[in-house]
């Protein structure tokens, strides 16, 4: 057994142990790290956004993995239950919009 199962072990059992001794601290521990996760998420797409604004004609359609991309690992991240759909036929200045909406949505 190398150290990296050994640590996943004991990192295991220490969750485990939390969860039965300390459910409380555990879940305000689980809700800071979804709000570090998330926030990492809406910088992570605020860049990518100022990106598409800088570097791309603003009339130019995103190739169809691009878009696909955005859709799976940002916005449906991002708004899981209410979905705007972003289309391979938009323009990069409509996803752009799109996507600055959904940024001031969750920021609110």
């Amino acid at each position: 057994m190398t150290w990296k199962n050994i640590l996943k072990i004991e990192m295991e059992e220490a969750r485990r142990l939390g969860r039965k001794y300390a459910p409380k601290e555990m879940l305000q521990d689980d809700e800071k790290r979804k709000d570090i996760k998330l926030k990492s998420k809406i910088l992570h797409f605020k860049h990518l956004i100022d990106w598409l604004k800088n570097n791309r004609n603003q009339n130019d359609l995103l190739p169809q993995t691009e878009v696909a991309t955005m859709q799976e690992f940002y916005i449906d991240k991002l708004l899981p239950n209410r979905r705007p759909q972003i289309k391979d036929n938009m323009k990069i200045q409509e996803i752009v919009q799109i996507a600055e909406k959904i940024i001031s949505e969750i920021e609110e």
